[in-house]
């Protein structure tokens, strides 16, 4: 990654999930300004959490319907890119969350953005911030 390219970010599943049912939320806004001024990163794996939880039926009320939460996903597709990731990582508490870690790690992202405790305990982790995304969004404003 060269030195002028944007900056790199995670946002865990939850996040994303949450930017897309809720179009009025702090996380939309935190998606808004990580697709404005950073490079939004997944892995196949990352996003096919996302795309897998996304379509679980009981989110479906949050979409006019299949279609729509279809277009909505691929929106999001257009706006994040997809890297290779092939650290193994152990550091996180609840071992289903070692995959943003490693993400991050591999892609030289800055920051991860989650909602979820064991990963926030790790904040810092080698030098990558773990923000929840009001955290995030009211520092990004603050600069």
């Amino acid at each position: 990654m060269a030195d002028h390219d944007p900056p790199r970010i995670v946002l865990d599943t939850n996040a994303l999930i949450s930017a897309a049912i809720l179009p009025s939320s702090i996380t939309r806004q935190c998606l808004d300004v990580a697709v404005e001024h950073f490079e939004l990163v997944v892995t196949a794996e990352t996003w096919g959490e996302f795309e897998t939880r996304i379509k679980r039926q009981h989110l479906l009320r949050y979409f006019d319907n299949e279609r729509h939460r279809d277009e909505v996903i691929a929106t999001f597709n257009r706006v994040v890119q997809h890297v290779d990731s092939h650290s193994i990582v152990t550091d996180c508490a609840d071992a289903d969350d070692n995959k943003f870690l490693a993400l991050a790690l591999d892609s030289g992202a800055t920051l991860i953005v989650t909602g979820d405790k064991d990963l926030l305990a790790l904040h810092p982790w080698r030098g990558i911030e773990i923000l929840k995304a009001g955290d995030f969004v009211r520092g990004y404003v603050a600069r």
